[in-house]
């Protein structure tokens, strides 16, 4: 499933941008990854993603950025007059102290500028694809699923070999009892003999 997903994702013109597998020894692994696709390509990016196994759960959420652009643009307008400013001040400044004050003025704002730009281009440039997160597992076995409904027949198999061993023992019992009649019925008579010529006394 990761190689399809990846090989899809590039060719939609996305990336992968977190990949996470966990229980990899066990039988049921894990995996989790974050992708982004152009907005074009989300829906079918859904249903492709929904073919490669079976589908538990989905939650779909949005979140509008463009507030945040707009503001990035309006501190980007005020720093950009910002070092204007401080740049026709350099260009009547006279003395070597207000030079040196101005120039790390203008330097600052020019830091703050470019890293805000920056910024911006970032957010701008995810704005414009969408994030999906998938979790897929592996399902369990089958003997796992029928793990459950097995008791019946694994008691019946034991009470069946526990039977048989009784009727192995009860056999074997009634064969020691024939093979050794000769020596016990002799006995057995001659002590009813003796004890009924004892009870006639």
């Amino acid at each position: 499933s990761e190689g399809k997903i990846t090989a899809l994702v590039k060719a939609w013109g996305g990336f992968i941008e977190d990949s996470e597998s966990s229980d990899l020894e066990t039988e049921h692994p894990s995996m989790l990854m974050t992708v982004r696709v152009p907005e074009a390509h989300f829906e079918t990016a859904l249903k492709k993603f929904e073919e490669l196994g079976v589908r538990t759960a989905k939650s779909v959420s949005g979140k509008d950025v463009t507030a945040q652009l707009v503001d990035m643009d309006a501190r980007l307008k005020n720093l950009r007059a910002q070092e204007e400013t401080y740049r026709q001040i350099l260009r009547h400044a006279n003395k070597v102290g207000e030079v040196l004050a101005v120039q790390q003025h203008l330097s600052d704002i020019r830091g703050e500028i470019e890293s805000m730009d920056a910024s911006r281009q970032s957010i701008a440039k995810l704005a414009a694809l969408s994030t999906i997160s998938v979790t897929f597992q592996q399902r369990p076995a089958a003997k796992d699923l029928q793990g459950d409904a097995g008791w019946a027949t694994d008691a019946w198999a034991s009470a069946t070999q526990a039977l048989d061993g009784a009727f192995k023992a009860l056999s074997v019992a009634v064969i020691w009892v024939f093979v050794y009649a000769p020596i016990w019925l002799p006995v057995a008579f001659f002590g009813w003999v003796i004890a009924r010529r004892v009870a006639r006394r």
